[in-house]
């Protein structure tokens, strides 16, 4: 810059103007700065109001679905009268005894009267003898009706809901399980578009990009700087890496053949 041609008066009042606009420029950056710190102090709130929100849902306890006692009361009932119609069949069985003993009676003295022969009596025989086979299968159709009572039984299981995966003591959510299996299948460290995009191409995801990234924000904010489960690094001074904490030498550092390629 040529200032043989200014004035002393000149060179002062440029001197005045300059120091003028850095000082307005200091004033920003000061603004700018302070306007930044409340954003980033609104965003950590933001995130962890969500997920304490998230945590209050998944520590609902899981439905299971028991059956009621009233449904496994019947089965049970059905055994007792099942065993208790043979009983009720047995007790003319006493009569039964004296009719054979006044029987054996009448034959006794028939023979003596007729000698040899058939005696007078034998057709009763045949016919009472007749009338005793509905008896039997009385109790004969009665014992298969305990059937209905030992085939209920494998109904009146209650089934068991699946537990949910945890690591270290924390519960994960599926978005969190996504992370880690996407980490661990690609063997690299991802960043949060690297993770936005494998998520957009899976064809079971049904979101948008915008909801996929807002909870994979959420879930890596949960894994690497709540719970130390993912190791967070700043990749090129661009943005940051997540890799698996096995992943780390002894100085906390990603391992380089698990960086991704500049």
């Amino acid at each position: 810059m040529a200032l043989t041609h200014l004035s002393p008066l000149e060179v002062r009042d440029l001197i005045n103007k300059y120091q003028s606009e850095l000082r307005k420029l200091n004033f920003q950056v000061m603004q700018n700065e302070a306007v930044v710190k409340q954003l980033q102090e609104y965003a950590a709130n933001l995130e962890e109001a969500l997920a304490v929100e998230e945590a209050t849902i998944y520590a609902l306890p899981p439905t299971t679905s028991a059956p009621s006692p009233a449904e496994e009361q019947p089965a049970a009932e059905k055994q007792p009268v099942a065993e208790q119609q043979p009983a009720a069949e047995e007790k003319p069985k006493p009569a039964r005894s004296t009719k054979t003993a006044a029987k054996s009676r009448k034959t006794n003295t028939a023979a003596k009267s007729k000698g040899r022969g058939r005696p007078k009596g034998s057709k009763n025989k045949t016919t009472k003898a007749a009338a005793a086979k509905p008896a039997k299968s009385a109790s004969a159709k009665a014992a298969p009706k305990a059937q209905p009572a030992a085939e209920a039984q494998p109904a009146a299981e209650p089934t068991t809901a699946a537990e949910p995966t945890t690591i270290e003591g924390v519960r994960l959510s599926e978005w969190d399980n996504f992370v880690i299996n996407a980490i661990r299948e690609k063997n690299q460290a991802l960043t949060t578009g690297d993770l936005a995009a494998i998520g957009s191409a899976d064809p079971s995801i049904k979101e948008g990009t915008a909801v996929i990234k807002t909870k994979l924000n959420r879930s890596l904010n949960k894994l690497s700087n709540k719970n130390d489960i993912l190791s967070k690094k700043k990749h090129d001074g661009r943005s940051f890496v997540y890799g698996l904490k096995e992943w780390e030498d002894k100085n906390g550092e990603i391992k380089k053949q698990y960086l991704p390629k500049s």
